[in-house]
């Protein structure tokens, strides 16, 4: 894979990161700048000290290389207000969700103008250009916001994410599309660069940054490889975002019908946070264990990649295998208690960071 288009640059990106990362440490911690508290009330904080949360940026610096193409160059570009929507977020914590959410789409726009990276077919339906339009922005949006719900174990996130660019970077290399690899590989070398620092025991959290960065640039990615080679089902980019899409339908679902509440709320009832807290007792093993599960779907996800029937009964078997399980998890020693009025309790007793 990377003789054709040389491996300098990647290690450029991961050295990028490490060294801004490391700096970002030193500094947010001594100016306290962008620190995630110990002591601050969040629904799905699941750790314990004082820990920098804009590890976005390293990753942000290390993608810089991109920008040497032209295509390169309009994919930064259109990621930027994304970006700087969460950063903004990470760093003065009063950025309205609002405010963020036209940011986005602001992106998307940028996307669907600059890139051209318009969702037309899902595979079974076809859409016209206005409706393609429009759910290309609710898509992106919603990536988005999938990889944000994530983010709440260590390397569960930049996991993930590395897992779907090494997906997107296997396809590319295949089809010999080197341009749109070069971003993949890009991507994905940063991102390891970020991995390092926060796996297993996080010293620096993506943030909001990092989480709107990486759900931008895989959904806008999981759009390119599909217009770009139509011989690809759009299936396969489905698949292999399964697992943080279905992770946010299914949280609006168990909120609205299962709870009762607003289905817009964060909670500790995520399949991550049930499998830290009920199962595993270590951060970093419930994170292993997912990747682990979404490497298995990444890999069939490649295999089938013009399938598009295989791909939708794969995509069906990982959402049911998610259901059956978040619900084995949440019966799991909890016979005498309401099965989704879980007492949330410390998640400091491992003494480890998200």
């Amino acid at each position: 894979m990377f003789g054709e288009i040389g491996t300098e640059r990647y290690l450029i990106s991961m050295l990028l990161t490490m060294i801004t990362i490391t700096g970002l440490i030193l500094i947010a911690k001594k100016y306290k700048i962008g620190i995630d508290c110990k002591d601050k009330d969040k629904p799905q904080k699941m750790h314990c000290g004082d820990i920098p949360r804009i590890g976005g940026l390293g990753i942000f610096i290390g993608m810089l290389p991109v920008a040497t193409t032209h295509l390169g160059f309009l994919f930064i570009l259109s990621a930027i207000p994304a970006f700087l929507a969460g950063f903004a977020e990470d760093l003065l914590d009063r950025l309205n969700p609002k405010k963020r959410l036209m940011i986005m789409v602001l992106s998307a726009i940028l996307a669907i103008f600059l890139l051209n990276a318009l969702v037309f077919d899902i595979g079974y339906i076809k859409f016209p250009y206005v409706v393609a339009f429009v759910f290309t922005i609710v898509a992106i949006i919603g990536v988005i916001n999938s990889i944000n719900i994530i983010d709440g174990l260590n390397g569960l996130a930049s996991g993930f994410s590395m897992i779907a660019l090494f997906s997107f970077s296997v396809v590319l290399y295949q089809y010999h599309d080197y341009e749109l690899l070069s971003i993949s590989l890009t991507l994905l070398a940063a991102t390891a660069g970020f991995f390092l620092f926060n796996f297993p025991y996080g010293k620096i959290f993506l943030g909001d940054g990092g989480s709107y960065l990486l759900g931008f640039s895989l959904a806008v990615l999981s759009i390119l490889i599909v217009a770009r080679h139509p011989e690809i089902s759009p299936w396969y980019p489905l698949l292999v975002m399964i697992y943080p899409i279905w992770e946010v339908i299914f949280s609006i679902y168990r909120r609205k019908f299962l709870r009762n509440v607003d289905p817009m709320s964060p909670d500790k009832l995520h399949l991550h946070s049930l499998l830290y807290k009920r199962v595993f007792k270590k951060n970093y093993l419930a994170s292993a264990f997912i990747l682990m599960l979404v490497s298995v779907f990444s890999f069939l996800a490649i295999l089938f990649k013009e399938d598009t029937v295989s791909l939708t009964l794969f995509t069906l078997l990982f959402v049911s295998g998610y259901v059956f399980l978040y619900f084995a998890i949440i019966k799991f020693k909890t016979k005498k208690i309401n099965h989704l009025k879980i007492v949330e309790n410390s998640f400091c007793g491992d003494n480890i960071i998200k």
